[in-house]
C-alpha cells in the first residue's frame, strides 16, 4: 500500500514539477510570448499555443473528470493517471476549481485500483501455493 501512496506523490510532484516548468518557462515569459508572436514556429510556441488554449477554454478540469469516470467504468489505472496529469495541469496552469477536484479523484481511484489489485494478487497466490 506505501508504494502506491508513493507513486501517487511521485506522479503528482514529477507533473508539478512539469506544469511549472512549462509556465514559468514558456508561458509567462514576454520575450518567449514575442518571439512566438513574431515568428509561431518551433515546440516551444506549438507547446504554449496548447497550454493557452487548455486554459483559456477552461478544459483541463473536465478533462480530468472525465479521465476519472473512464478510469473508475473501466477499472483502468491509466485513466487515473491521466486524470492526475491534467488536474495538476489546471492546478498549476490557471484552471483550479475542476482540476484540483480530477485530480484528487484521480489520485484516489489509482490508489483504490491499485489496492483492488493487491487483494486480486494475494488471493490468486494464496490458492496457488501448496499446502
Amino acid at each position: 500500500m506505501y508504494r502506491s501512496v508513493f507513486k501517487v506523490f511521485l506522479i503528482g510532484a514529477l507533473s508539478a514539477a512539469a506544469m511549472l516548468a512549462i509556465r514559468y518557462l514558456v508561458i509567462e515569459p514576454d520575450e518567449v510570448a514575442q518571439a512566438c508572436l513574431a515568428y509561431s514556429v518551433g515546440l516551444q510556441c506549438k507547446l504554449r499555443d496548447v497550454a493557452i488554449y487548455g486554459f483559456s477554454r477552461q478544459l483541463y478540469g473536465p478533462i480530468s473528470l472525465a479521465a476519472v469516470v473512464l478510469g473508475a467504468i473501466g477499472a483502468l489505472r491509466p485513466f487515473a493517471i491521466l486524470a492526475m496529469i491534467t488536474g495538476m495541469a489546471g492546478v498549476v496552469l490557471y484552471d483550479f476549481d475542476l482540476s484540483a477536484a480530477g485530480l484528487l479523484l484521480g489520485a484516489l481511484l489509482y490508489l483504490r485500483l491499485n489496492y483492488r489489485g493487491q487483494i486480486r494478487d494475494g488471493k490468486q497466490h494464496a490458492q496457488t501455493a501448496p499446502q
